[in-house]
């Protein structure tokens, strides 16, 4: 198998990060006064970096020609669907929001079967688990978040998280001949593209419980992102003379800003826009919308992104996907 950036990094950063959702219960279930500050940290450094790569990716300049040559796709078409998106929300922002969340589980779901096909564990057979676990709990969820909360006890949600998290650290360490840990390992973007929307069913705060599963899809493509734009860098570095490496290393530091301005600024919107917790009666505010439309066009742009039959993606994407054997 292709290797993205080692084996272990691998299964830890991609085809089973499950590390974060272990964190992120942990904190929540021990500091619950601390939730909505975890909540707002994990949007802030991992859900809006990832929706900020994606420009990253996107504005590179070996990729300017290609949208020039598709400009009606990437900039016409989704201005007239802005104004769409921006006439139902005045009417009804609820109606954008199952429209957005549906939208993000297509797009999260598409992405775990991508990166089953990247572990070389994609069939018919699991792409139908992954369709169909994952749009079940998604669907089920968004009707009636949390009914399934009460099956564990508060009290033992530790317990669980340890014996959970010793099965994780084992398998991704292949420390044990067990055949129950091989088969988790031998099945890990399976079970994490089946999972990612799980926590709908336990957890009520819509919200917290996205962002418990969902935040496994964020490391993917972060790491997917970095991986390839550090390669793409290097690349550059390497064949290029001395002098221009300093407008590289500008480069960087520029994008590097982007992304952090960005998540800076979509996380505030985020935070102004969404009701608190005790202000059941109070609209979501107009600021929520924004990040709402750049989180759809990341959503629809990414179908052009990772489309390797496309022969663009194909020579200046995909050369810098996987580890190159020396």
């Amino acid at each position: 198998m292709k290797r993205i950036i080692s084996k272990r990094l691998d299964n830890f950063l991609v085809y089973a990060p499950w590390w974060f959702p272990l964190i992120f219960v942990f904190l929540l279930i021990n500091y619950p006064s601390f939730n909505k500050f975890i909540l707002i940290g994990s949007l802030f450094i991992f859900a809006e970096t990832h929706f900020a790569s994606t420009w990253t990716i996107l504005i590179n300049k070996s990729n300017l020609a290609w949208i020039k040559k598709n400009l009606y796709e990437f900039c016409v078409l989704p201005i007239f669907v802005v104004f769409l998106i921006v006439a139902i929300w005045q009417m009804s922002p609820e109606a954008i929001l199952l429209v957005h969340y549906l939208a993000s589980g297509w797009h999260v779901t598409r992405q775990s079967i991508g990166i089953s096909k990247l572990s070389n564990s994609s069939s018919l057979r699991n792409k139908l688990i992954i369709y169909s676990i994952s749009f079940s709990c998604l669907l089920i969820g968004l009707i009636q978040p949390g009914f399934l909360s009460t099956i564990i006890a508060r009290k033992y949600l530790n317990l669980f998280i340890i014996i959970i998290s010793l099965f994780y650290f084992i398998s991704l360490n292949n420390t044990s001949n067990s055949k129950l840990i091989n088969l988790i390992k031998n099945n890990f973007a399976l079970i994490t593209g089946s999972l990612i929307y799980l926590p709908l069913l336990f957890v009520d705060n819509v919200a917290i419980a996205l962002a418990i599963g969902v935040g496994m899809h964020w490391i993917q493509y972060l790491t997917i992102v970095s991986t390839i734009n550090i390669r793409k860098l290097k690349n550059s570095i390497h064949n290029t003379h001395l002098l221009k490496r300093r407008s590289i290393k500008k480069d960087i530091f520029n994008g590097l800003t982007f992304i952090t301005l960005y998540s800076l600024v979509m996380t505030s919107f985020t935070l102004i826009g969404i009701p608190n917790d005790n202000e059941k009666g109070e609209l979501i505010s107009i600021f929520y919308l924004i990040p709402i439309l750049f989180q759809m066009y990341h959503f629809y742009i990414d179908g052009y992104i990772w489309k390797f039959s496309d022969n663009h993606i194909k020579e200046n994407i995909l050369p810098f996907l996987f580890e190159k054997k020396i």
